[in-house]
């Protein structure tokens, strides 16, 4: 009976999953599709072979698992080459196991990622997801856009440079002041936003004439004479591609491996991202062609530019080299080499912030090298005219003329926003809409020399009510999470100092009135922890869900998932900074 019910709640998901084979089914079947807002997208997934249903209902309603929105991802991009899972804990029977090697591939998830895919995804997380599938991440996207919205403190920070992307390209827009990045994606907003960004997908021998919406071009592609107002992507299995007198807004190609990539003719495209996972390419525009700015996103092999003018490095793990000449090269992707070529000239390099672990080997010319990227490099043969060191760990090794260390101004600079304690106004809009931004953090906590017997530091940031949660990456501390907090009220305020971790308690506090857990001690034998909020004696249900501003008794009140990955990850003695 046990393999009965197994077998067939494998049977339904797979039928959820792929097309109807029916015969004679067609999208009007279901019963649950007349009249819904998103019929249309929903129409086209279902036709595309990206959504199906049972015998009877598409559930367009039913929240989507992240093992669903790869499935469909990838479906889009004709994935078909996949990652070497083993060591991830997956046993390889998994129903989505095939879509999750291909998405690790891909890059639009990480190894780690597998083992929680089949629960329902949070609309943050399908957005990231669905940003790294298409490559629409900027490489500096005006993250104040995010302000905007109410609940923009909840986003994640390896989330945020996506969703600030998303937004400024109208793909996102939120409701009522809030984007719900919590909240979970339905199948019918999932297919939704995907068509909103490809309007069609269209097979390249197919490709005919001018286009004013996205598409999505599925095979190697000879195109010629074609205009393209938005953009327009090369899917997995596009290994060849020419373009001859074509004018694009953006190109994307997301090749499994690129053979060949030729531009000719009077060409014309402002972006051009570069995310083929194997193939090593060279860039050389002619002078009949326009580059505007050459991206290299997530993917494998070397990229060579030959007088691109502008490029940007949002990938990780890349390897670009400058042959010629660059106005501008901005890397925001991590543990990537940029050469610049004997006889090469570069005017401006920037490593952001996002950028750990960099290098740069300069054999040519740099005229402004300036590096915020924790735990980067600097050396080569050539010249540095001015070089910006805004971290204390940056090996710098490369003959360079002006030096400026930005690291003492910039933490006085952070300092002044903090030195006064809480700034808010007793609300959570307040919090959600206001800190200190990710560079800041860590530029304030390593100007501090603190050290901690863990690889791990905490700091409770009171002006903005956030817990930082900092690991030690080198010589320098690196921010990985931040988490919402509430701490002490006036006269029950949380005291300011250097404290460490001391036990964990998995059961937490129990009084009369309320239920705290779990709970980890950071002040000796005193009473103060971090913990969750006020539950119910006894119980999982919320009595005070007060969060984001001094509320507390003097201990630290966090969201569950906050407090479990204190819990689950700081180690006793780990270093506690409250200020």
């Amino acid at each position: 009976m046990k393999k009965f019910i197994r077998f067939f709640c494998a049977v339904l998901i797979v039928t959820l999953l792929l097309p109807s084979i029916l015969a004679g089914a067609s999208f009007d079947d279901y019963k649950d599709v007349a009249g819904h807002w998103a019929s249309a997208p929903l129409r086209q997934a279902y036709n595309d072979g990206l959504i199906g249903g049972n015998s009877e209902y598409l559930l367009p309603d039913e929240n989507i698992t992240a093992a669903r929105a790869l499935y469909i991802l990838c479906r889009v991009l004709d994935a078909k080459k996949s990652a070497d899972l083993s060591g991830t804990g997956l046993s390889g029977k998994e129903w989505y196991y095939d879509c999750a090697a291909k998405a690790v591939y891909l890059g639009i998830i990480s190894p780690s990622d597998v083992k929680s895919l089949n629960t329902p995804v949070s609309r943050q997380d399908a957005f990231t997801m669905l940003a790294k599938a298409f490559q629409i991440i900027e490489v500096n996207p005006e993250m104040s856009l995010l302000d905007q919205f109410s609940d923009s403190g909840l986003i994640k920070k390896e989330n945020r440079q996506a969703l600030a992307s998303l937004v400024a390209r109208g793909i996102i827009g939120g409701y009522n002041g809030q984007l719900d990045v919590e909240g979970p994606m339905t199948r019918a907003s999932f297919v939704s936003v995907i068509y909103r960004v490809v309007a069609k997908l269209i097979p390249a021998t197919s490709v005919i004439g001018n286009y004013n919406n996205g598409v999505l071009v599925r095979g190697s592609a000879n195109l010629s004479g074609n205009t393209f107002r938005q953009d327009v992507w090369f899917d997995c299995s596009s290994s060849d591609i020419r373009l001859n007198s074509v004018s694009a807004e953006s190109i994307v190609i997301r090749s499994s491996k690129i053979n060949s990539l030729t531009i000719t003719g009077f060409t014309k495209i402002a972006r051009l991202t570069l995310a083929a996972q194997s193939g090593d390419i060279v860039v050389s525009p002619d002078m009949e062609t326009f580059i505007g700015a050459l991206v290299i996103g997530s993917g494998n092999g070397t990229i060579t530019s030959e007088g691109i003018k502008n490029i940007e490095i949002t990938g990780n793990n890349r390897k670009v080299v400058i042959a010629g000449t660059a106005d501008s090269v901005i890397v925001s992707g991590q543990n990537c080499t940029l050469s610049v070529q004997k006889g090469a000239k570069v005017g401006r390099i920037a490593l952001l912030s996002a950028a750990t672990r960099c290098n740069v080997i300069a054999d040519g010319n740099v005229g402004e090298l300036e590096i915020k990227s924790l735990g980067s490099s600097a050396k080569g043969s050539g010249k540095v005219e001015t070089l910006r060191q805004y971290r204390n760990d940056t090996t710098v090794s490369v003959a360079s003329g002006k030096k400026i260390l930005m690291m003492e101004r910039e933490a006085q600079s952070v300092s002044q926003k903090i030195s006064s304690g809480y700034k808010g106004d007793y609300t959570l809009d307040w919090a959600l809409a206001n800190d200190l931004d990710e560079y800041e953090k860590e530029v304030w906590i390593n100007s501090k020399d603190y050290t901690s017997e863990s690889a791990y530091l905490l700091w409770i940031n009171l002006a903005y009510q956030r817990v930082n949660v900092f690991k030690r990456s080198g010589g320098s501390w690196e921010l990985i999470r931040t988490c919402l907090a509430g701490t002490g009220r006036p006269g029950r305020d949380t005291p300011p100092g250097v404290w460490t971790t001391s036990y964990k308690e998995l059961g937490g506090w129990t009084t009369a009135t309320y239920t705290v857990k779990p709970v980890v001690r950071f002040m000796g034998s005193v009473g103060y922890a971090f913990h969750s909020r006020l539950y119910y004696p006894g119980t999982d249900s919320v009595r005070d869900a007060s969060i984001g501003y001094p509320i507390s008794n003097g201990c630290i009140r966090m969201y569950d998932d906050d407090i479990w990955f204190i819990f689950n990850n700081i180690p006793n003695g780990t270093t506690v900074v409250v200020h």
